[in-house]
């Protein structure tokens, strides 16, 4: 026993700033996890707000080529987060939605691995500087197949 108290009381004092210091280190990791997904719920429930306050009259393009409103935003409206399972997204695919003076543009690409599966995008800045823009989540469909197999854009 006598053992044991004397490292404790020969233990350098710097020892605890590490352990406190390692402790920060762990929680400033699981809080920038957390933000990031913060993040991304926003922006996918102001996405999804926006989507389901569309009239009937809105119009949408795929990679410019006008489309058939009510299958792409049945599937745009059932974006959600989905476990990374490292795939990457494959060729960005341009949505816009018009309805009277509102404009919402998004960006979807087909899954490295899984083929009905869609990574969404709000184009702009976000938190990872990503090309395809803010990150909001995936959605299960085939609306988009054909467009994602098109040589060019």
């Amino acid at each position: 026993m006598k053992w044991g108290m004397k490292d404790f009381k020969e233990r350098p004092e710097w020892s605890i700033a590490v352990v406190i210091l390692a402790i920060l280190l762990i929680f400033v990791g699981w809080g920038s996890l957390m933000f990031e997904e913060f993040m991304e719920t926003r922006a996918r429930d102001a996405v999804l707000s926006a989507l389901n306050d569309l009239s009937a009259d809105a119009t949408i393009t795929v990679n410019g080529e006008p489309r058939q409103t009510a299958p792409v935003l049945e599937a745009l409206r059932r974006t959600q987060h989905i476990e990374s399972h490292h795939s990457y997204p494959l060729k960005p695919i341009e949505v816009e939605i018009r309805d009277g003076p509102k404009t919402i543009k998004l960006v979807v690409a087909q899954d490295s691995e899984r083929s009905d599966e869609y990574w969404v995008y709000r184009p702009g800045p976000n938190l990872h500087n990503d090309a395809l823009g803010e990150f909001l989540g995936s959605t299960q469909t085939q609306v988009f197949r054909n467009d994602s197999q098109r040589p060019g854009k």
